[in-house]
């Protein structure tokens, strides 16, 4: 994805979505997990670059907590 090129409320969009998805694998036993967010590496990567791009525009946020 071209983050540089989203609108800042789209990348903090992206962002909630990753932290509400860790939140409900989290929130499950392993074998009930939907979204994967700790098996997938990419979702890592995305949160990482989101966070990067938001880094950059001088935005507030919190950061995923792994």
């Amino acid at each position: 994805m071209l983050y540089d090129k989203m609108s800042t409320n789209g990348l903090r969009a992206l962002h909630g979505g990753i932290t509400r998805a860790l939140a409900d694998d989290d929130a499950q036993p392993p074998h009930r997990r939907v979204y994967g967010v700790r098996k997938y590496p990419d979702w890592r990567d995305q949160a990482d670059r989101i966070e990067a791009e938001l880094t950059a525009r001088r935005e507030a946020f919190a950061p995923v907590r792994w």
